[in-house]
């Protein structure tokens, strides 16, 4: 009979303990999302807890339960044996808790402040265990706390854990609490992004001769290196620019997120990691969770023209990543899908112009004519980049898509660059003097992936001479486009304005005839007009973006930007005060106001095919 308990219990325990790892997997990858998920408003960590980590709790109490009936009916034991089985087995979990989340701790490389308070809810879970499922005749004794009790000590432990660490987030301060400075620049200040301008590629350009409107560009201004931070995609890092936070703060980790359809808000945090990807999956086919592109509804932090649009300063974006669907800013918002056919060129099916492009939305029908479509793109320009015959130019337009095939970005990267620069041009010339502007530009990183492997600026790679010959001008004759175009802009704004240019990465060769940015090369910072006499004390980064356009402004710097201000670069104007204004923090967006359009889900499934083809997803 002994054998027979010992070996009902040994079942039991091993079960038991194989549920209590499950449902500490579970609740720690839950709140492990839960610091960026919860931080929109208090209700959603709460919700998140009561939609995935309370049933997970509940079924493993029941099974525990379960197990402990089984083990009684079969092989009933004495009740101190039994509760001191199950009071073990409590501190067997609270190791297995403990360890878990240190790995986690290391895995997401957070301090013991960030990660131990968001378990508390699962250690909660286990403190109450014990009280929760003593054996019967346990129970009746007399002193014991009933079950039911120690259940609601698990429920209120671990919804006040959760809920409480919602309740800590900043929220935006009011307007008329933010003190400000003079500011610095009182006319124009431009800030134009250039996806994958490198400086490595930059010198080598200007070694092979340049071009003389960079020639222009440098005798009125300052180049430098830029940092940049890992993982290098585009939407992570022109979202860390625009909002001058970290991406653990603003909340865009990838090109895509995944969103709750029963919660209606996103969880872009969910770690990927081995283990994940199938709980990933699972929650997708049980169309818990769904995975969409990143958007402006994943943007968690107040971005630049949010933060510095006034009645006063009004302000025009065009083109930044994760700007759709178009939010309300105080002036105009021209969205990144604006120029839909490269989307629809890399989806299998045909794909409808979205909604919601533009802010406001009447903005789209006055800028529908500037928009081109890559079959517009002439013999004339093509031959400019390109070393093949007219006939062959011809035929460009109605050839196939193809990823990375030269042939097949040229035509889309170019027309997109031009219809932003079209936009732009048209906002320079009618904006107040005293605009904020923010441009941004593809091309130069879409033809760098494409063609940076033939180009003669790296004589060093290996590829065919005949496509060497065909396409080692391409990225030489690009620099030179953007170059003009940049020149052009910064001429139509005049010589009040101060422009900003930066770009998010360079390049760097991975392999014999590969080339990509996996491991952050610098980017370009440039700045239109700048003092000779003016140098960076500090290698600048991505993350001084904000702080130096905030400053330049008049706007106070918020204690929870990792950036500076890049002062020693400008001369300051009578009465402005050197030292930046601060506030502790400019808050989270208020997700509640947010754009929600009925086609989103529709353009989202369609956007995901764009991403595969591309190879960032599978």
């Amino acid at each position: 009979m002994r054998q027979g308990v010992k070996r009902w219990h040994f079942v039991a325990a091993g079960v038991f303990g194989g549920v209590i790892a499950v449902e500490l997997l579970l609740t720690l990858l839950a709140a492990n999302s839960l610091p960026l998920f919860s931080r929109d408003a208090a209700w959603i960590g709460l919700g998140f807890w009561l939609l995935v980590g309370l049933p997970a709790s509940v079924a493993f109490l029941l099974g525990a339960r379960l197990l402990q009936a089984l083990a009684d009916r079969f092989a009933p034991v004495e009740p101190e044996e039994s509760g001191r089985g199950l009071r073990m087995l409590a501190v067997a979990g609270v190791f297995i808790w403990v360890g878990m989340a240190i790995l986690l701790g290391i895995w997401n490389r957070a301090d013991g402040s960030d990660f131990i308070p968001r378990h508390l809810a699962t250690l909660a879970v286990l403190i109450g265990m014990p009280w929760a499922f003593r054996p019967a005749t346990e129970r009746r004794s007399a002193g014991r706390v009933p079950a039911l009790v120690g259940l609601a000590i698990v429920v209120a432990l671990s919804g006040a854990t959760v809920a409480g660490l919602n309740w800590q987030w900043p929220s935006a301060a009011e307007p008329s609490q933010i003190a400000r400075n003079v500011p610095v620049h009182p006319g124009r200040v431009i800030l134009v992004g250039i996806d994958g301008l490198c400086t490595e590629t930059l010198e080598r350009f200007e070694e092979s001769g340049g071009s003389s409107d960079l020639t222009w560009l440098r005798e009125r201004g300052l180049i430098a290196p830029l940092a940049t931070i890992e993982p290098t995609r585009s939407p992570v890092v022109w979202t860390t620019i625009a909002t001058g936070r970290e991406p653990e703060d603003h909340g865009v980790r990838d090109f895509t997120s995944w969103s709750s359809p029963r919660l209606h808000q996103p969880i872009v945090t969910i770690p990927k990691r081995q283990g994940a990807f199938y709980w990933l999956s699972l929650a997708r086919d049980l169309q818990w969770l769904t995975r969409r592109p990143a958007s402006s509804l994943d943007v968690r932090t107040p971005s630049l023209w949010e933060i510095t649009a006034s009645h006063d300063c009004p302000v025009d974006v065009v083109g930044w990543w994760c700007t759709w669907p178009a939010q309300a800013v105080y002036g105009r918002l021209v969205s990144d899908k604006f120029y839909f056919w490269r989307d629809a060129a890399r989806t299998s099916e045909a794909q409808d112009e979205p909604q919601h492009v533009t802010f406001p939305d009447q903005l789209e029908p006055a800028l529908r004519e500037m928009r081109r479509p890559p079959t517009s793109m002439s013999r004339e320009e093509i031959l400019a980049f390109l070393n093949i015959t007219p006939e062959d130019a011809d035929e460009l337009s109605g050839r196939p898509y193809t990823p990375h095939d030269l042939l097949s970005e040229l035509p889309l990267a170019y027309t997109m660059d031009e219809t932003h620069y079209a936009i732009a041009r048209r906002f320079i010339e009618d904006a107040p003097p005293r605009a904020l502007q923010f441009f941004y530009f593809r091309g130069v990183d879409v033809v760098s992936h494409a063609a940076m492997k033939y180009s003669n600026l790296y004589p060093e790679s290996e590829v065919g001479a005949d496509d060497r010959e065909r396409f080692g001008e391409v990225v030489t004759q690009y620099y030179r486009y953007t170059f003009r175009k940049l020149r052009h802009l910064v001429e139509s704004a005049g010589d009040d304005a101060k422009v900003l240019v930066v770009s998010d990465h360079g390049f760097e060769q991975l392999g014999p005839s590969e080339f990509g940015h996996d491991h952050a090369p610098e980017g370009v910072m440039m700045l239109i007009p700048a003092s000779p006499e003016k140098t960076l004390t500090t290698q600048a980064s991505i993350f001084d973006v904000t702080p130096t356009l905030l400053w330049l402004a008049g706007h106070p710097i918020a204690d929870d930007m990792p950036g500076r201000p890049l002062t020693e670069l400008f001369d300051l104007p009578a009465g402005a005060d050197p030292e930046p204004a601060r506030i502790a923090s400019h808050g989270m967006r208020d997700r509640e106001r947010l754009l929600r359009s009925s086609e989103a889900d529709e353009t989202d499934a369609e956007m995901l095919e764009v991403l595969r083809g591309l190879g960032y997803i599978q």
